[in-house]
């Protein structure tokens, strides 16, 4: 655009210039390469870039979840193995130690607090799963919104209409 702003307004600009993402503007294309000069090119990449940002993103969301899903596997086997093998308790009998509940009166920090309740693996595991999803929801989101305006602004400007010899605009 050829509009002159005011002073204070083109600083204002000027600051959020910083979050508009225009990837091919950061650097002049054609001095890395004469072919980079055609305007298509400069579309196509600002097109693709936050295309290729965002597959990262969820490519990261999958290694994160299969770590959480191994470490959970991993818990789960830990159990069935302890519970196959029949726990002992404190007293050896495999039950329930006499007169106190299985409490010797310690405060081994393993304890719930009264009127807490302790979440069990599954339930944290499927927490775990939905933070990590909404971390890479809402990364997507935010990318989506910061490259929005750039990328449409690039695009639509490639779309000059032409105007033929018949009157005809394209």
């Amino acid at each position: 655009m050829d509009i002159a702003f005011p002073r204070p307004f083109r600083d204002f600009l000027g600051i959020l210039a910083v979050f508009r993402l225009d990837f091919p503007g950061l650097v002049s294309m054609s001095c890395l390469n004469s072919r980079f000069a055609v305007y298509s090119l400069q579309i196509l990449i600002t097109s693709a870039l936050p295309c290729v940002l965002l597959v990262i993103i969820w490519i990261v969301y999958s290694v994160r979840v299969t770590l959480v899903d191994q470490r959970h596997q991993q818990q789960q086997g830990v159990h069935v193995v302890e519970s196959d093998e029949g726990v002992q308790g404190e007293d050896g009998d495999g039950g329930v130690g006499e007169g106190g509940g299985g409490d010797n009166g310690g405060d081994d920090g393993d304890e719930e607090e009264e009127g807490e309740v302790k979440a069990t693996p599954e339930e944290e595991y499927k927490a775990e799963r939905a933070r990590i999803f909404e971390q890479h929801a809402s990364a997507s989101l935010l990318l989506s919104y910061l490259v929005l305006p750039s990328v449409s602004a690039t695009q639509f400007s490639g779309l000059d209409c032409l105007q033929l010899e018949g009157g005809t605009a394209y």
